[in-house]
Formats: C-alpha cells, structure tokens, sequence
C-alpha cells in the first residue's frame, strides 16, 4: 500500500504429484514424446507480517500449480546429427487469486485485530494458459562428446497489465541455450549448459488491497513497468548402473 508499511507472507508446503510419458518412435530416425505432469497443490503455511513493526499473524494460502504436457520430436538428419523440437502446455488459467488466511488471533496492517479464519488479504490474478516452443539441435563431436544449442519462445500467462503482480513480473520471453555432453567413462556422463533469457519489457496496472485498520491510506491504483533479464549456468552428472 502506497504511505504505508511493506507487508509480507512468507510459507512453505509440501505437494506430491506425478509424472507420465509415452515414447512412439515411427521410424528409425525419428522419435515422438509425449508426457505430463500432474497438478502440485499446496497449502502455504507461514506468517503475514509488517516490515518494521511487531505485527505478525500465522496464516495460509492455497496455491495449486498447473499440470503440464509436453510433445517433444528428434529427428536424426545424419547418424551425427539431430534436429529437436518441443511444444508445452501450462495449465495456468486455474490460478485466479491467490487469498492469505489467518490461522491464529492476532492483527495486521491490512485489518487491524482479526481472529482465526479470517481473511487478510486477496491477489486477483486471473491468468491464461501457458505456452512454449522451443527447436534446437545437437551435433556427436565424436564418440565421448555431443553439443547441443536451441532457442524458444514462452508466451506468458500474464497477458494483461492488471493480471501482473508485482512481485511476479512475469512476461513473454526468448531462451537461447548452449550445452554439452561429455562421457566421462562408459557409465558416467557431465552435462554443462548456459542459457540467456530476454524477457519482453511490460506495464502493470495493479489495485491496492483495501484496508480495514484504521488509519489505512485509502486503496489507489500502482502502474509501472517491469524489464528483467536471466542468466542460467547448469551443471549435472549422470550415471549409469
């Protein structure tokens, strides 16, 4: 809130989920994958405070995050050489609003003295699904190394000023990647890899959250833009049994 004390949530949770995939391969060359990935959901439990004060409240928020499928194509141009392509679906529309929960008596910023059960505070996000496309390709050096580089475009749920949360940035975005394979021994494998994201410079357009305690600054309207930028360097070691 504008004039006002930062407040905070801050949770953790454990989620299970799975994972399935089929692999079809219509020729010798070419390979088909198709998988997906089950809905995570979680109940954040941790505490809303305010930055600088001793207002703090135990709380929860419910946050399920999406399922996912993936179709992925390799095909082989040469024995050494293969081309590589992948298509993604995010279920993100499932995410509407993102509400904090007190779990305990106690006041906020926001409400001033609550009790258990109440709700503190409301995120509007109503998102779009998510969507990615990616091609690259990797290239046998020889027998112990293969490089690989591709690039992708992610097209973000967030398609919409208002839908932006400031803290989440999100926005549309292009991947370049850069990787490696290398063979260790017959049973032992390093991956090194770099990736460099440009993510699209966007606006917000938020609504505060209306506070009940008194003395709060009434609700007004936050716009803005966001630019970001990201560097990924991985490194893995697989091996073989």
């Amino acid at each position: 809130i504008p004039q006002a004390a930062s407040t905070f949530f801050e949770g953790d949770d454990w989620a299970f989920g799975g994972t399935a995939g089929i692999l079809f391969q219509p020729s010798a060359s070419t390979s088909i994958g198709l998988g997906y990935r089950s809905r995570l959901s979680h109940t954040l439990e941790g505490n809303f405070g305010t930055v600088g004060t001793g207002l703090n409240v135990n709380g929860e928020a419910d946050l399920d995050l999406p399922d996912i499928v993936t179709l992925s194509v390799s095909h082989a141009v040469t024995p050494a050489i293969r081309l590589l392509g992948t298509v993604e679906w995010s279920n993100w529309s499932e995410f509407e609003e993102l509400t904090v929960i007190s779990t305990q008596a106690g006041a906020t910023a926001l409400t001033g003295p609550i009790g258990a059960g109440a709700q503190i505070a409301t995120i509007p996000a109503n998102w779009e699904d998510g969507w990615f496309f990616s091609l690259g390709a990797e290239y046998d050096v020889s027998p112990g190394i293969t490089v690989r580089s591709g690039v992708a475009y992610e097209i973000s749920p967030v398609d919409e000023p208002e839908k932006r949360i400031i803290s989440i940035p999100d926005s549309g975005r292009i991947w370049l990647s850069f990787g490696a394979t290398m063979k260790v021994t017959e049973s032992i494998e390093l991956d090194l890899a770099f990736t460099h994201i440009w993510l699209e410079d966007e606006s917000f357009v938020r609504d505060t959250v209306a506070a009940t305690a008194p003395g709060a600054p009434p609700p007004s309207t936050i716009t803005g833009s966001t630019e970001a930028r990201t560097n990924i360097i991985s490194v893995g070691l697989k091996s073989k049994w």
